[in-house]
């Protein structure tokens, strides 16, 4: 037994971060679960293939999550326990996955505080299409890694190669960002490959890989009719110049302790300090000459430069206010990055220290989303779930409200509590049918909260007359009235 555990603690302590993660930021059990969040939870309830291979008239975000989740909800799970369940095991795929390119097992613990307990401004990534890309992806990684030295003619070899390929193009379809992180990753490869060509297997799976991965990604966005004129939009000067003027912002903010959140501010110096120091030894003991003789640190910093880059010059990222969630991919990438250095870099005095200093970090980063979730917003650890769960005496009813307090309202009972944000706000066209099946229902319930000062006598949504029922009344977390369907407007 003490062998056993003497040679797997390291899975033992990933299934206890990952265990403790879920209790905090699932689906199931995140205080801060919002619209975005909810989202996800209602397309798997009504998932269907192929309509729903993408997130409801988006141009991207693969619906690999309600895919999964499919399987949980045949089992008798709710929709919300099995997506939180389906991403959870996505994510663990993706902890596992990376994990061996590592050869201390230490380090492949850290990997899982990295997804599962990451610093706060990256909280995202346990819920957000970039952490399920970067998981897909790293299966990818872990197939390439093993076939890298083993011999080419093997069957064995073969169906790795194929496997890559295979997990590239569902990366693609979850995020079409993963194409960025595969063309740096090709080009890392070929250069460390040295003068010498690629076996011919190589070259053969590649170019005949290559074609049906294509026809793959074709025949996948083919069932994607919506289109995002802004979304692929390269920034003017002007608008990169507001780009860098709202990072500023936001890292002054953290810096000067503006945002009241001591934690992160801590955090963010303890890593300039720490990331400030790691590369002037890297620089001074030319530890250098070792670590770019490896592709995997190469091809991860490259990566975090490379999406740095494309973040500043997107215009879509800067007319989304350079948001947080875009730069869980730059986390992903350096935190890789420097978790494989430690690695190489094992056997160095020196890292004995640094690795002390990496323990803090880790550990106040991972303290912080708790800590600022207790101390600044919503100031408990209740989970929105809960909230939504007590709208369940209402029986089966529509909910119109805005965009973050609309779909919010399903996450409990999606099969009953149908919910659409209201017909002046852009985001009820995400999903336009839901919408008009929402207006046609009896009975209503409008949420004021962020849309209405009061509730009028009538009112006008999707093409019918509502009339008001009754008084006002606090339910769950929103502010709700009854509205009895009057029939379509002529």
């Amino acid at each position: 037994m003490k062998d056993f555990i003497k040679n797997n603690y390291h899975y033992i302590c990933i299934a206890a971060i990952m265990i403790i993660s879920f209790c905090f930021y699932s689906y199931l059990r995140y205080p801060l679960l919002n619209s975005d969040d909810a989202w996800c939870v209602l397309m798997a309830q009504t998932f269907h293939l192929p309509d729903d291979l993408f997130a409801w008239n988006q141009s991207r975000g693969g619906n690999i999550v309600a895919m999964i989740a499919q399987i949980f909800m045949w089992c008798g799970f709710r929709t919300i326990t099995a997506v939180s369940i389906a991403e959870y095991l996505l994510l663990l795929v993706g902890v596992l996955c990376f994990g061996t390119l590592f050869k201390r097992k230490s380090n492949k613990i850290f990997v899982a505080i990295i997804f599962f307990l990451p610093f706060q401004r990256f909280i995202d990534i346990t819920r957000f299409f970039i952490g399920w890309e970067y998981s897909v992806l790293a299966v990818s990684v872990m197939f390439i890694n093993k076939v890298w030295d083993m011999d080419k003619n093997t069957l064995k070899a073969k169906v790795f190669m194929c496997l890559a390929m295979l997990f590239m193009v569902i990366a693609i379809w979850v995020l079409y960002n993963a194409i960025f992180s595969i063309i740096f990753l090709i080009v890392v490869l070929l250069f460390y490959n040295g003068k010498k060509l690629p076996h011919k297997n190589v070259c053969l799976f590649s170019v005949i890989g290559g074609i049906v991965a294509l026809a793959l990604i074709k025949f996948i966005y083919s069932f994607n009719a919506a289109e995002c004129a802004e979304c692929n939009k390269i920034s003017g000067i002007k608008d990169i110049l507001k780009a860098l003027l709202i990072l500023y912002y936001d890292y002054r903010a953290i810096l000067v302790f503006h945002t009241k959140e001591y934690i992160v501010s801590i955090h963010t110096y303890l890593c300039l300090i720490f990331l400030i120091t790691l590369t002037y030894f890297i620089i001074k003991k030319k530890w250098y000459k070792v670590l770019l003789k490896d592709k995997w640190i190469t091809f991860f910093f490259l990566d975090f430069c490379a999406f740095y880059g494309i973040y500043l010059l997107s215009l879509w990222v800067m007319k989304n206010g350079m948001g947080r969630w875009y730069y869980v991919s730059c986390y992903i990438s350096l935190s890789m990055c420097v978790l494989l250095i430690f690695d190489r870099l094992y056997d160095e005095k020196l890292m004995r220290y640094l690795r002390k200093f990496l323990y803090v970090v880790l550990f106040v980063g991972a303290i912080s989303p708790v800590y600022t979730m207790l101390e600044s917003k919503p100031k408990n650890l209740k989970p929105m779930e809960r909230y939504a769960n007590e709208l369940e005496p209402l029986g089966k009813c529509g909910i119109i409200g805005d965009w973050w307090h609309s779909y919010i309202c399903s996450v409990a009972h999606p099969d009953k509590v149908l919910s659409t944000p209201h017909q002046d706000d852009w985001a009820y066209t995400r999903n336009p049918q839901r919408a008009t099946q929402v207006a046609a229902m009896d009975t209503i319930y409008i949420v004021k909260d962020g849309w209405l000062d009061d509730f009028p006598d009538t009112m006008q949504q999707f093409g019918y007359k509502f009339r008001r029922h009754g008084n006002g009344f606090h339910l769950g977390n929103w502010d709700l009235c009854q509205y009895i369907n009057e029939g379509k407007v002529e």
